[in-house]
């Protein structure tokens, strides 16, 4: 019997563990929306939020939102004001 429930918690485990590997890796190539990430530079969403955890492990791997965030912070550059 103790044989059983060892073998059916180890299946469950790694269970768990397989769920959470794959929804971490769908969620870090997901970009982040433009809301998020202003709510993070204006201080909206505190570093003890989930949410903000997620969003700065995905900038780490993501150019993308990494210049988005960036333009946020800082303004778009000069030259995408100036009309043609």
């Amino acid at each position: 019997m103790r044989y059983y429930i060892f073998v059916i918690s180890a299946v469950l485990i790694f269970v768990y563990i397989t769920w959470r590997v794959l929804y971490n890796v769908y969620n870090d190539n997901k970009c982040v929306e433009e809301e998020t990430l202003r709510d993070i530079s204006t201080g909206k969403l505190k570093k003890y939020h989930r949410a903000y955890a997620d969003v700065k492990r995905h900038l780490l791997s993501c150019k993308k939102c990494q210049a988005r965030m960036y333009e946020i912070q800082h303004g778009k550059p000069i030259e995408d004001h100036l009309i043609e």
